[in-house]
């Protein structure tokens, strides 16, 4: 970066794709369509694409792009404006008490404690960094394209009857814990893919509280899932190793795939885990194991000779022992010594082989 030194179109291109945290778009019709589509150089040709696609940038009325041509300061100016679309930097509540109001662009807050109401936005929704470690709240919102949460803070993000369908949440320094009360509505949450940082990639720290349909971990994090939250898929990607989930003992997570290394603690109800790693751990047990494709059956140990207390010699321990694995849906096709007390017999058994 050359912060006293004018940009290129393109090199503006870039920018703007890393800071509004754009796709790659797997068609490039849209770099392809300008009459001087050869001069894009190669490394900005997906930035250019998908600035395009989005509606940020435009080309010129003879059908060309001019990659090289320094940016303007009225091009500039139109670009932020699109950018942030309508921009709250000072606490309040905004929007109608009743009705609702709707916004043809994005919109984006920028400072804690501002409230938004009975508002649609048609573009995205974007939470700074300049929010910190305060609060936001949604009530009534519906946000018909992305909500990017931008990490910086310890913040809370308050989710009354709103509707989101696409939010990323973005790596960096602090706490996110997103709240979602009343009839709200959240499609997808997806952790960000970012870079590195002394080395290593910064684990994504959230905490979520509601009910979601789809959660994607695309980068290590540590997810805590509190309350009488309910999610419907959650998955684990194969970028996104050591990381942590821990589960309330009201939480329900419906189907969880894990495809990278990942612990799972808690008291939380998982119904079926999907598992492609030879590491992983849980603490309570999903009700169904599916290990690379086939399902696992529990193998736990029983034992091979009297156990105690009563006594060491006493059958109704052993008695005991297999009427707890039966309520565990043990399989009892390995035999191991598991030891001369109770203790150490529960806990054999508590150990999958």
């Amino acid at each position: 970066m050359r912060p006293a030194a004018e940009i290129s179109r393109q090199e503006a291109a870039a920018i703007l794709f890393r800071l509004l945290k754009l796709d790659t778009l797997e068609k490039q019709e849209w770099v392809g369509s300008f009459a001087d589509a050869s001069d894009i150089a190669g490394w900005s040709r997906e930035y250019v694409n998908a600035v395009v696609a989005s509606g940020y940038f435009n080309g010129y009325p003879d059908g060309t792009f001019r990659p090289r041509r320094t940016i303007r300061r009225a091009e500039t100016v139109t670009l932020l404006d699109k950018a942030l679309g309508s921009l709250y930097n000072a606490p309040g509540t905004y929007g109608p008490a009743g009705g609702s109001h709707t916004i043809p662009g994005n919109a984006t807050v920028n400072t804690a404690g501002v409230t938004l109401r009975n508002l649609v936005i048609e573009g995205d929704l974007f939470l700074a960094a300049g929010i910190g470690d305060g609060d936001f709240k949604a009530d009534g919102v519906v946000v018909k394209g992305r909500t990017v949460i931008y990490g910086g803070g310890n913040r809370l993000i308050a989710l009354d009857n709103s509707s989101l369908e696409d939010v990323l949440v973005c790596s960096g320094s602090g706490k996110t814990r997103i709240v979602a009360g009343g009839k709200t509505k959240i499609g997808l949450v997806t952790t960000e893919r970012g870079g590195k940082l002394n080395g290593e990639e910064p684990a994504v720290d959230i905490e979520l509280e509601g009910h979601f349909d789809s959660i994607i971990i695309e980068s290590s994090a540590n997810v805590t899932i509190t309350g009488n939250s309910s999610v419907k898929n959650m998955e684990v990607t194969a970028q996104a190793g050591k990381t942590n989930i821990k589960t309330s003992a009201n939480c329900i997570i419906n189907a969880l795939t894990l495809n990278a290394t990942a612990r799972v603690t808690g008291k939380g109800r998982i119904t079926a885990a999907y598992v492609n790693t030879d590491h992983y751990d849980f603490e309570t047990d999903p009700d169904i194991l599916i290990v690379y494709g086939k399902e696992a059956k529990m193998k736990y140990v029983w034992p091979t000779r009297p156990i105690g207390p009563p006594g060491p010699t006493d059958p109704n321990v052993t008695i005991q022992v297999v009427e707890y694995a039966k309520t565990k849906k043990m399989d009892f096709d390995v035999e191991v010594d598991c030891g001369t007390s109770w203790e150490e017999a529960i806990a054999a058994l508590a150990k999958t082989v």
